[in-house]
């Protein structure tokens, strides 16, 4: 059935919490129409390089006005082996029990790995995550960008990042922020974040346009020396064609005088000889296509197909002489045994690149290796151009190693390094790149420039201490971040180099600076999740029951749903402030008595009705908490001031009925007064009526 799913719901696409081993990359609400139950289906990627072999997430689920339905505390992926990048869950449905549900929150809360080690978290509100910057919009410079393409390829539309936990490629791919290179694209971290930095950028901008300016130099000059050798030989080919033209005459004369003398025995060739002309014509004024097909529709007549030959001939001579080439050459191939289009193919061929493999050749020369690489590459593999290229590269990557170690012997770490990591797999340029980096790094950690060491340790690898060197820097930098207030980074910091010195402390101490940074910026839910998290630690209960009370104060809007609910009651357990005077403001329970008549089921209201007459007043309950309910009782009061409770029962909100004296009330005339009260004894309604004889 192909309409048998309904979508109700879609959550929004790339959900994460700060670390999370995966990330939920959608998910949706559907309702199947078949059975009218109400299913989740989810898909997840791993963002872990271990091998995932279960998962378990919570579905919260929610009716249209967002009060909450009962969901599905826990659901588990079992029996799966799921790798980095990998996805998984599309195809397992997930049943909700109540088929009111609308819309949907989900969580994961536990993730077990193959070697057997488990992460786990409470159910909390997961988010996008962040948007990243395109590089058209970070670089003003269209030049900048095409520089910044060429350092990391062409497939980077977007600036790379690190944020809320995660390393966000250039790529567009989530990574966990401890990868050291995208696990879509393998780029590294370290080298995306060194492609950003503007001075190199400009510098390699700069030379690359030189380069191309003296490359396109060249070739107009060897264009314009290569134009006025096409002119002689055109000029040579014209003064051969008018010879010819001179020795054709008066053979047409002689062919004339036998038509004349001969008119019944060769008139078929009359009009043979008429198109052979008109054909010539064509090809005389250089419509070489026409002429072609002219010739070709006289078969054998007068050696047409030689002239269908021809006229591909001198269109190619026509070709070469305006400078087109690769033309002239198809043209000249395609008819390699006619005359000698085979020498001026070749001729054409040298009269096309050869320009250009000398202008390489100077730049070769003149060790401009990259540009003369790129000009022997564009030659199509004239004469050794391809093999000049690869040598090119090779004396390149000589002239770049060269430089490379001499800044690696000479302090200039940052720019070994560089030269080094494009340099790959040549010789030991790997090797020599790590201890670039290390160099490097060092430095910068001694001046107490972690943020920088930090990628340059990274690119280190396992050179001699570079490992310890990174679990130090990034640790220094974490704490260089908490002082200044920045305390997301910092906890991110603290994070990735858990159990070194004192992180864990730091940690906590930089998590409870970003709980009251939130509850400042009066962000109460996210506040609640981080004291929450932190527990025990400094005033954190206390904190958390701050930022809930805030939470509930600026929320009344929400307080149907069940962690307005929640927190309100915690509040209220907790005797927080005036929670209680909030409750009671928030889920205050009324009776409203629409009428009060003689009828059972009319809805008229009466001013006044007999003693004797019955009775009815009508009322209806609203307010009280989600699902809640609560004792109605009444006090009526009779005019002979005689009064008594009566209990209606539990009701809920939306609850009716109607409070009755079918023989009446008797007694003396005056005002009968209902009053109605909660379980609480809280007063919530009132009516009377006048009682008559």
């Amino acid at each position: 059935m192909a309409n048998r799913f309904q979508e109700l719901f879609r959550l929004l696409p790339k959900l994460y919490s700060a670390g999370a081993p995966v990330m939920i990359e959608a998910g949706a609400l559907q309702k199947d129409s078949a059975t009218n139950r109400v299913l989740a289906q989810l898909k997840l990627r791993s963002l872990d390089p271990r091998r995932i072999c279960a998962c378990k997430v919570s579905v919260r689920a929610f009716e249209p006005n967002g009060t909450e339905l009962d969901g599905v505390p826990s659901f588990a992926y079992l029996d799966i082996d799921v790798g980095l990048g990998e996805n998984f869950g599309t195809k397992t449905p997930i049943y909700l029990p109540d088929g009111n549900s609308r819309s949907m929150s989900v969580s994961v809360i536990e993730t077990v790995f193959s070697d057997g080690s488990v992460w786990q978290a409470e159910p909390c509100e997961w988010h996008q995550i962040p948007v990243q910057e395109a590089v058209v919009e970070h670089f003003d410079d269209p030049e900048l960008i095409k520089q910044y393409e060429l350092r990391v390829g062409g497939d980077c539309p977007l600036i790379p990042t690190v944020q809320d936990g995660l390393f966000l490629c250039t790529c567009g791919t989530a990574n966990l922020a401890g990868a050291r290179e995208c696990y879509n694209c393998r780029r590294k971290y370290a080298d995306l974040e060194a492609a950003l930095d503007l001075s190199t950028l400009i510098k390699e901008k700069d030379e690359r346009l030189q380069r191309e300016t003296e490359a396109r130099e060249a070739v107009e000059r060897a264009a314009a020396e290569k134009a006025e050798s096409d002119r002689i030989a055109a000029e040579i080919r014209r003064k051969k064609v008018k010879k010819a033209a001179a020795i054709t005459v008066p053979i047409l004369i002689v062919i004339a005088v036998i038509i004349t003398l001969m008119p019944g025995v060769i008139k078929p060739a009359i009009d043979n000889l008429s198109a052979y002309n008109d054909a010539k014509k064509l090809l005389a004024d250089g419509s070489y296509d026409e002429a072609k097909l002219a010739f070709s529709e006289l078969g054998d007549f007068l050696k047409a197909e030689e002239m269908v030959l021809e006229s591909d001939y001198q269109k190619a001579d026509s070709l070469c002489a305006k400078g087109e080439y690769e033309q002239a050459i198809d043209v000249w191939n395609s008819i390699s045994e006619y005359s000698d289009s085979t020498e001026r193919s070749a001729a054409a061929e040298e009269a096309w690149h050869e320009p250009d493999y000398q202008a390489a050749l100077a730049m070769m020369e003149d060790e401009d290796f990259i540009a003369a690489s790129e000009l022997f590459a564009s030659l199509g593999g004239y004469k050794d151009a391809d093999d000049k290229s690869v040598e090119c590269i090779e004396l390149k990557k000589a002239e770049d190693y060269d430089k490379a170690s001499a800044d690696l012997k000479n302090g200039n770490y940052k720019e070994a390094e560089s030269i080094f990591k494009f340099l790959d797999d040549y010789k030991d340029a790997a090797a020599q790149r790590k201890a670039a980096a290390y160099a490097y790094a060092v430095q910068l950690a001694e001046a107490e420039d972690y943020s920088t060491a930090i990628p340059y340790f990274t690119a280190a690898g396992n050179y001699e201490d570079a490992k310890e060197h990174l679990t130090d820097a990034i640790y220094n930098y974490a704490c260089q971040e908490l002082s200044a207030g920045r305390f997301s980074h910092a906890k991110n910091g603290f994070m990735r180099c858990a159990g070194y010195k004192d992180a864990d402390d730091k940690y906590n101490e930089a998590d409870y600076g970003y709980g009251c940074q939130l509850l400042d910026d009066k962000e109460y839910d996210k506040a609640v999740s981080v004291f929450k998290e932190l527990g025990s630690y400094k005033d954190s209960a206390s904190k958390q029951l701050e930022a809930k009370y805030g939470y509930v104060v600026d929320n009344k809007r929400l307080k149907e749903t069940s962690k307005y609910y929640g927190y309100i009651n915690d509040l209220v357990d907790a005797r927080y402030k005036d929670s209680r005077a909030i409750y009671k403001e928030v889920y205050k329970w009324t009776v409203t008595v629409s009428a009060i008549n003689s009828s059972a089921t009319a809805w008229l209201d009466e001013k006044s009705i007999g003693s004797s007459s019955p009775l009815y007043a009508h009322y209806k309950v609203s307010g009280g908490p989600p699902n809640g309910k609560t004792e109605v009782i009444v006090r009526y009061t009779f005019p002979s001031g005689y009064w008594g409770d009566y209990s209606l029962g539990d009701m809920r909100s939306g609850s009716s009925g109607c409070v009755f004296w079918e023989d009446g009330i008797g007694g003396p005339t005056g005002t009968l007064y209902l009053k109605f009260y909660d379980s609480d004894r809280n007063q919530i309604g009132s009516a009377s009526i006048k009682i008559t004889n």
